[in-house]
Order: C-alpha cells, then structure tokens, then sequence
C-alpha cells in the first residue's frame, strides 16, 4: 500500500533510488543484528522487525488517508529528527540540503551575515561573530537573541536550522 503510493509520488529513477536506499538501510540493519551491534540493544531481531513493520504500516496510512497535503520526504526526515531527537540534548538530524548549506557556511562559501549560532534554555542566541562582517557593522553582540530571520520566526528551530536561513 505505501509502496505503490511511493512509487506513484516519487516515480522513476527518484523512486529506484529511494528504493535502493531503504534496501541498503534494512541490509546494514540485518548485517549489524548479525554481528551482534544492535541499534536497540535490548531488542532481538525479530522485535526490530516487528517495529519497522509497524512504521511501514502508519507511513502507508498516512499516505493513503490524510486528508491534507502531505510529503513522504518529510514524513521520514521528521520520523529521523524524532528519533535523534529522543536520544539527548546533542544529537540532532539535519536534512541533506540544510547540510549542504551548513558545509558551504562552514568552509566558508555561504554569504551569511557573520555569526555562530547557539542554543540556550530554547532561545537561539549569537556565540560569536565575525570581523568585518555584516553582523558586526549591524552592532550585533555574542548573547543577543535571535527571533526571526528574513521575517521567518525561529520558534521551536534549533540553531542548526536557523544558520541555514
């Protein structure tokens, strides 16, 4: 059911790579339970299964019977960040194309205004800024509080997410 609905969303080439993604996760999953690493370690084989049985079957209804615009691209980023999410404090998941742009920041391609970002108590605060950037002749200082970017509000977006606006 969620296959064909996949198939029909993503189509052609997209939809074979999706495929042979999903195929090398499940082969890596199986490979890893083999060798004894286990991702949830207090699961055997068959309870991971089971589980991903389980998000098969909610992601087909979901795609089959909501009744609003939805994304399977989105529907898994979101299932990966909660995942990471529910880890600690410190891990987090980024999607590929916010990864690119945080790689382009990061080696210093990305026309950003000149700031590292940082979270604090649920606010997204400036860390450090660089000389002779934007953000320095704008006055901005290390502990100011970020709230919006380009009029986008950074409510509930971690400081990851709000570099890459």
């Amino acid at each position: 059911m969620a296959l064909a609905y996949l198939e029909k969303q993503i189509g052609g080439d997209n939809m074979k790579t999706f495929l042979r993604v999903w195929i090398l996760i499940l082969l890596m999953t199986a490979w890893g339970i083999r060798s004894g690493v286990s991702f949830a370690q207090s699961a055997p084989a068959q309870d991971l299964i089971e589980e991903l049985k389980l998000f098969s079957r909610a992601l087909g209804a979901i795609m089959e019977g909501y009744a609003g615009d939805v994304q399977a691209r989105q529907l898994f980023y979101e299932a990966v960040r909660g995942m990471t999410k529910s880890l600690d404090k410190y891990s987090e998941f980024i999607d590929p194309e916010k990864y690119e742009l945080m790689k382009m920041s990061m080696a210093g391609e990305y026309a950003g205004i000149g700031t590292w970002l940082k979270e604090e108590s649920g606010q997204i605060l400036i860390d450090r800024i660089k000389a002779g950037t934007s953000a320095e002749k704008a006055g901005l200082m290390p502990g100011d509080r970020i709230i919006a970017v380009n009029g986008a509000e950074l409510a509930g977006k971690t400081a990851a997410e709000a570099g890459t606006l």
